[in-house]
């Protein structure tokens, strides 16, 4: 799933909608997300490798399925390599992240803004106010509240415990006082990696789309390569680390791409 992340209203919008509202002169300042479901990685896991199996034999000729295959008990497994991975991943796009605090996410809660505002007091705890909001009484537990404000808190999160009209109790304090700064609660939904980009007018919307395929495609092969170097089926890791460094290049190759080619000026040459 890739959205537009609008930094002055905090909204999301969809791709469809980045070649009109990126043009326009209001001043709003766009970043790109690539979000990646867990679960949805890790089903890939599972299905490729269970393809593996099926096609490999021992030496009787029968399937490696039991053996190659991934399974939900190695959930664990995929959760503590796939942190090393995402960022590994990350490496090939932080050229188009920089000055973005957070910009790469593991096992984060994503959801649709529901409430923005402002911390009034309170930031050094975790109660928080803000005098502004009208909240309706524990509506808000259980989402996260996140820092959108530049800064070091920027995308740090903390779950809702419960809410007041204007007062919102955290599972626990920032690591620094918030006093000031905006946040916005999100509804929980499933958990994700997340890239933060920055957006340019001059990218080119299918070469952004085919960055985000690569992207997930090289996180699969990245934990599949793992997971033969685990059970030594050296050849077979080798084969899917030869698929991860392909999607690895094809992600920068990707997102250098621009709708209208650089070229170089005829005049340094007259």
């Amino acid at each position: 799933m890739i959205l537009l992340y609008n930094t002055s209203a905090h909204t999301y919008i969809n791709m469809t909608e980045y070649l009109t509202s990126i043009a326009d002169s209001t001043g709003n300042i766009y970043r790109l997300l690539m979000l990646f479901n867990l679960d949805t990685l890790f089903e890939g896991t599972k299905k490729r490798t269970a393809w593996r199996g099926r096609y490999a034999k021992d030496e009787q000729g029968k399937p490696l399925t039991e053996k190659l295959a991934i399974t939900d008990d190695e959930r664990d497994m995929f959760d503590d390599l796939m942190l090393r991975g995402s960022n590994e991943v990350f490496l090939k796009m932080s050229a188009w992240a920089k000055g973005i605090a957070g910009a790469n996410r593991f096992n984060v809660k994503f959801g649709t803004p529901v409430v923005s505002g402002s911390v009034i007091s309170g930031g050094t705890t975790a109660i928080l106010t803000d005098t502004s909001q009208a909240l309706t009484v524990n509506a808000l537990a259980g989402y996260k509240l996140v820092i959108t404000s530049a800064g070091i808190e920027q995308n740090e999160e903390r779950t809702i415990v419960s809410n007041t009209a204007d007062t919102i109790t955290l599972d626990s304090a920032f690591t620094t006082d918030v006093t000031g700064l905006e946040y916005s609660v999100m509804t929980q939904t499933d958990d994700f990696i997340v890239y933060y980009l920055d957006m340019n007018i001059e990218w080119d919307l299918n070469m952004i789309h085919q960055a985000y395929e690569s992207a997930r495609e090289a996180l699969i092969s990245y934990f599949v390569k793992e997971w033969f170097v685990v059970n030594r089926y050296i050849d077979d890791a080798a084969i899917e680390g030869g698929k991860y460094e392909i999607e690895l290049v094809k992600i920068k190759q990707a997102l250098s791409q621009r709708k209208t080619p650089l070229r170089r000026s005829g005049e340094i040459f007259s």
